[in-house]
C-alpha cells in the first residue's frame, strides 16, 4: 500500500511540475463586491487551482462547470477547509514553485462561505 501511495504522490508531483503550467498568477486579494457567486467567486479560483487536475482524469470528478461543482460541493469545502486540496506538499516560505497550487486562508474561507449558501 505504501508503495501504491508513494507511486501516487511521485506521479502527481511530476504532472504538477511539469504539466499543466501556465503562465504566474497574480494572486493579489480582490475585495469581494455583492453577494458569493459560482461564476464571480468561486469558479474563476477552482479554474486556477484544481481543475488542470480534475478535467483530466487525475482526480476522480470534474470541476469544470457548475453542475459538477455543486455536485460535489459538500466535500470540495471539507478537503479545501482540511488543507488535503489543492495537494500541494511543499511547505509555504521555503521558496517559490512555478505553477504551485496553492488557495490562502481568504480563498478558502470563499469556498467554504458559497457552499454554505447553497442546498446540497
Amino acid at each position: 500500500m505504501i508503495g501504491r501511495f508513494t507511486l501516487y504522490l511521485t506521479t502527481l508531483w511530476t504532472i504538477l511540475i511539469l504539466g499543466g503550467c501556465g503562465p504566474a498568477v497574480n494572486r493579489q486579494e480582490e475585495a469581494s463586491r455583492g453577494p458569493l457567486t459560482y461564476a464571480k467567486h468561486v469558479a474563476p479560483l477552482l479554474n486556477r487551482e484544481c481543475v488542470v487536475c480534475h478535467e483530466q482524469g487525475l482526480a476522480p470528478f470534474a470541476l469544470t462547470n457548475y453542475a459538477q461543482v455543486f455536485k460535489h460541493a459538500k466535500t470540495i469545502s471539507e478537503v479545501v477547509d482540511s488543507g488535503i486540496m489543492p495537494p500541494w506538499l511543499p511547505v509555504k516560505g521555503y521558496g517559490h514553485f512555478e505553477c504551485e497550487r496553492r488557495l490562502s486562508p481568504a480563498e478558502r474561507d470563499t469556498i467554504r462561505a458559497w457552499v454554505e449558501t447553497i442546498k446540497t
